[in-house]
């Protein structure tokens, strides 16, 4: 054994019999230790397979042997490879970002086969994934430079289910910026400089490197010594530390998985060591040191101190950015007495006490009207529903990790719509959102229980549930998909979107009737009309260009994803607005195109020269627009230029 504890082991059952058999728990993507600050330096042999670690000083002890211990280092510049025998195998991906000939990365595929290698791209490493436009049947060395300045995104290569007929095909992309975090683990004890070692995560270089990190487990650094079960975590403590597992991953212990189920790594204790001799999960995860101190939320128990790991929260669980050893919190929103400003209670861990915080702050009159109800929002971002006493909604989306505080209007004025209230049930993608809304429908007063779609719903695929008080319909083609179900639409004209195409607008029908012959449609959405409008700040103060100048905007590029080829209109104000360009890259958008990622060339504005320079933006049901960023150029009348 080691400083603390010994080796662990799981039992694993093979098969429904009863043969059982203890194998020892090697997680493979951690815990490790803090990242290497000395001069000393880490070279793998090899990106794979059976290497060699050589370190530029002896740091390397026979008991990191017999303790397996894992080391992780991060290469410079970015090298992945995989000799592919079959279909639907890729190499790991790639990270370009950068700008200009920095972007520049280089492509290999070697060997004797017979398929089709493709490069693909992503904008998130776990995918979705789309084809470059990039294949190759033979054996090729190239390079490529995706020209996509400032853009994070990732690169694989490999051969797709079906084109794949025999040989390998040996696939490599190399690129010199970005880095890899490979691991491989100790197998061989060769001297204090070199360690044989099998690779479980593929490096990214084969050159020294100074970033590199040590298990924490092994017979060299010692095991833990208590162990147990605790929200979905396995928590594993030793010495004044404790881990916790990726959730519903208990061999995970990996630091760079993001979100509140990454692993949980913390110290414990502080002055003298405190040994955790054991974990207990109850109401709290509880665990008991050799440090008889009294602390707060402990207890004397023969002669241990009993401490409660908890949250900020009693009811929420433990996470990595939510765990404390100590002391307890929670938050909470309300409206203050103007029924105008919305504050948030919160625990301040400094002063151990509760604070307000007002959210209303940067715009204090956006609910002058007053406030009536409001409802939380936790999924996919936490959203507030304020409902307003003149039957409008203020959302304000907030996640005070990235700093985001934004107040978005809602209103469904279709039919002289009002919202009355607004109610919130837990889901697992998204939460499920309800108004109440009052309407006047062929001349009298009625009241309909309407829930939000979806984002994955409102993309522009064959049924897209972007409209207001919408109905919908799934089923044979027929010219007649609606008969009785817009029965609360009867005399409203209501948007139309069918088999992934807006085809206009049409009256309703009594009793709830909709004909949209000669078409036919199989699946069909139709409900009442509205625009989603952003009008900029005040443009200035961008590399010299001051607000109270005279300036313009001369040109204005989008990125965008589920975006109609002419879901989006812009201009100077909201009676001057153009559509989206319908030539990109000197072809003619075809009709009803919705651009799964948009990040076309800019295009010119149309500005005037104002000091008082603004940008508006429309979309309209039914056609689906994200935008994730415009990018202005603007210029001034002396002629300097920025762009923001």
């Amino acid at each position: 054994g080691g400083a603390f504890g010994e080796n662990m082991y799981k039992l694993e059952r093979r098969g429904t019999g009863t043969s059982w058999s203890f194998v020892l728990y090697l997680p493979e993507d951690g815990p490790f230790r803090i990242q290497n600050v000395s001069g000393v330096t880490i070279t793998p042999s090899a990106l794979n397979g059976n290497i060699t670690l050589t370190a530029s000083q002896p740091i390397f002890k026979n008991s990191h042997v017999t303790g397996r211990s894992l080391w992780r280092i991060a290469s410079t510049g970015q090298v992945v490879t995989e000799p592919i025998s079959g279909d639907n195998v890729f190499t790991d991906p790639i990270r370009v970002t950068g700008s200009g000939d920095a972007r520049l990365f280089s492509i290999f595929v070697e060997g004797t086969f017979v398929a089709t290698v493709t490069l693909q791209f992503a904008f998130d490493p776990g995918g979705p994934w789309n084809d470059q436009g990039l294949d190759w049947t033979a054996p090729v060395s190239t390079s490529l430079n995706d020209q996509q300045d400032g853009q994070i995104i990732f690169y694989r290569i490999g051969i797709k289910t079906g084109d794949y007929t025999s040989g390998t095909a040996t696939c490599t992309l190399s690129f010199t910026g970005g880095s890899i975090q490979g691991i491989a683990r100790a197998n061989g004890f060769v001297s204090e400089t070199v360690l044989n070692a099998v690779v479980v995560k593929d490096f990214g270089a084969i050159t020294a490197s100074r970033d590199w990190w040590e298990g924490e487990w092994s017979d060299f650094r010692g095991f833990p010594s208590a162990v147990d079960l605790f929200e979905a975590r396995l928590f594993w403590a030793g010495n004044d530390k404790i881990w916790g597992s990726v959730v519903d991953a208990f061999e995970s212990f990996d630091d760079n998985f993001e979100g509140d189920g990454g692993t949980i790594s913390r110290s414990v204790g502080f002055g003298p060591i405190r040994v955790i001799h054991w974990l207990k999960s109850l109401g709290r995860l509880m665990f008991g040191t050799s440090e008889n101190s009294a602390q707060v939320d402990a207890a004397k128990m023969d002669g241990n101190s009993v401490l409660g790991a908890r949250s900020n929260s009693f009811d929420e669980p433990l996470t990595p950015f939510n765990f404390n050893i100590k002391t307890a919190s929670s938050r909470a929103v309300f409206v203050d007495r103007t029924e105008q400003r919305l504050y948030e209670l919160l625990y301040d861990l400094d002063q151990q006490d509760y604070k307000s915080i007002d959210l209303s702050v940067y715009t204090p009159d956006f609910n002058q009207v007053g406030i009536s109800q409001i409802a939380v929002q936790m999924k996919p971002d936490i959203r507030v529903h304020c409902v307003r006493k003149d039957g409008t909604v203020g959302v304000l989306v907030y996640d005070r990790l990235e700093n985001v505080i934004a107040w978005v209007d809602v209103v469904s004025d279709g039919a002289s719509g009002l919202i009355e209230d607004v109610a919130v049930l837990p889901g697992t993608v998204e939460d499920q959102v309800y108004y109440i809304v009052k309407r006047t429908i062929d001349g009298g007063t009625e009241r309909h229980i309407q829930k939000w779609a979806l984002e994955m719903e409102a993309q522009g695929a064959a049924l897209s549930k972007i409209a207001d008080d919408f109905a919908v319909y799934t089923g044979p083609p027929t010219s007649l998909p609606f008969q009785g179900p817009l029965s609360h639409l009867v005399g409203e004209t209501v948007v139309v979107w069918s088999d992934g195409v807006d085809i206009g607008t049409y009256v309703v029908d009594p009793p709830g009737h909709l004909d949209i012959s000669p078409l036919l449609t199989s699946n069909c959405v139709a409900g009442l009309p509205y625009t989603a409008r952003f009008k900029s700040a005040k443009l200035g103060e961008l590399q010299g260009i001051g607000l109270l100048e005279r300036k313009k905007v001369t040109r204005l590029g989008f990125i965008a994803k589920w975006l109609h080829y002419q879901g989006l209109q812009y201009g100077p104000t909201f009676n001057e607005l153009y559509d989206l360009p319908q030539v990109e890259d000197g072809l003619t958008t075809p009709a009803d195109t919705v651009w799964e990622d948009y990040h076309e060339d800019d295009f010119s504005f149309g500005g005037d020269w104002d000091t008082d320079s603004r940008i508006c933006l429309q979309a309209a049901a039914p056609r689906p627009c994200t935008l994730l960023a415009a990018i202005a150029v603007m210029e001034s009348v002396e002629g300097r230029r920025g762009r923001g």
